[in-house]
């Protein structure tokens, strides 16, 4: 969490480059449907990582 505002970065590289490797699909289904934008399938890669922003504390 940022100090100054309250604003958490979220950083998708740790859920979709595992190991600093980044692949263009994963168990053999695409992660993105073009240049710049996650599939369906990308996307649920990164629920994880909205959860922890939502958890209750």
């Amino acid at each position: 969490m940022h100090a100054g505002c309250g604003v958490k970065i979220l950083d998708p590289i740790p859920w979709l480059c595992p190991n600093g490797v980044c692949h263009g699909s994963k168990d053999g289904r695409p992660l993105y449907f073009d240049d710049g934008h996650l599939s369906e399938y990308g996307n649920k890669l990164l629920v994880p990582m909205f959860a922890e922003v939502f958890e209750k504390k």
